[in-house]
């Protein structure tokens, strides 16, 4: 016997299925279903983002498209390339009066690593490239100073060695994932804060000591050079490299770059990639590798 699902009272098994056929389909199945177990839909969860491994991250940096192709969710461009008019667009209007008579694209290559040092480490954190431009940073740093001394000025946004050191150490608190890195000095005899040229019999004892602490970690080094400039050789350009390859030709990232000033990410030997430097240089002699400095940040995570 069963139990009238209209009624509460019971009826024969005959006359329940004949009832079954004259309700409505929708009817009969909405007063069955009621009996059955709550049914829910559970939703696949979102993959959580992973660090990558020591082992993965350096093998995504000395890969060129890790760089120049588009990374994370939004798909931004690592790469920060100095002579790309883009990167200057959300620059503060009170600078650019002071703007006139100089070419601040041609003296943001510092600015231009930083913004690079930092969209790498944020994507190894997190998973995304933030949006970050060199205006981004010029407006930061304009504001700040180091025990009172301006980090940059409106009329000259490039820096020395000092003011460079102070700039790493100020954009560690810029943005909302803040103290990505450590400064490092691989070997502070070359490092920056000196007028000296590293002499090329030095240069692979100074690659293994910055391959065994930055790079081999799957960290990045922030290199001192001489390049480009008027007569080259004369005026230093920050580069950064991640990697060396078995002949220790270093993996340069370039913010400047041969292509309209957009960067440029490549292996390069080192003696065919810098200038050599030229006469008038202060505390420079003639004709030398111009390889003045090494120094990297190392990832606090």
């Amino acid at each position: 016997m069963k139990e009238n699902l209209f009624s509460g009272e019971e009826m024969p098994r005959r006359d329940f299925l004949n009832l079954l056929l004259k309700v409505p389909a929708v009817v009969a199945i909405n007063s069955i279903y009621k009996f059955l177990p709550e049914r829910t839909i559970t939703p696949e969860p979102t993959p959580k983002w992973e660090i990558p491994s020591i082992e993965e991250r350096i093998s995504l940096l000395a890969d060129p498209d890790f760089f120049i192709k588009p990374q994370g969710p939004s798909g931004r461009i690592i790469l920060t390339g100095q002579g790309d008019w883009n990167q200057y667009e959300r620059l503060d209007s009170k600078y650019l009066e002071h703007f006139d008579d100089h070419n601040y694209r041609s003296n943001a290559c510092t600015e231009a690593s930083i913004a690079t040092i930092l969209k790498t480490l944020y994507y190894f954190k997190n998973g995304e490239v933030p949006d970050i431009t060199v205006a981004d940073i010029i407006n930061y740093l304009m504001d700040k100073k180091y025990q009172g001394k301006d980090i940059i000025k409106p009329d000259n946004i490039g820096m020395l060695d000092h003011q460079f050191k102070w700039a790493l150490d100020a954009m560690k608190s810029f943005g909302e994932d803040t103290d990505l890195y450590t400064f490092t000095e691989p070997m502070s005899e070359w490092s920056f804060g000196e007028d000296h040229i590293i002499p090329t019999s030095e240069w692979d004892e100074l690659f293994e000591v910055a391959k065994k602490k930055v790079t081999n970690t799957g960290n990045l080094l922030i290199a001192k050079i001489y390049k480009y400039g008027n007569p080259p050789g004369i005026f230093p350009h920050m580069v950064l490299v991640s990697s060396f390859d078995v002949n220790n030709n270093p993996f340069i990232i370039d913010p400047w770059g041969p292509y309209d000033k957009q960067g440029d990410v490549r292996v390069r030997k080192l003696t065919d990639f810098v200038e050599k430097s030229a006469p008038g240089t202060p505390g420079i002699g003639v004709d030398e590798y111009g390889f003045l400095g090494l120094a990297g940040v190392i990832a606090n995570f």
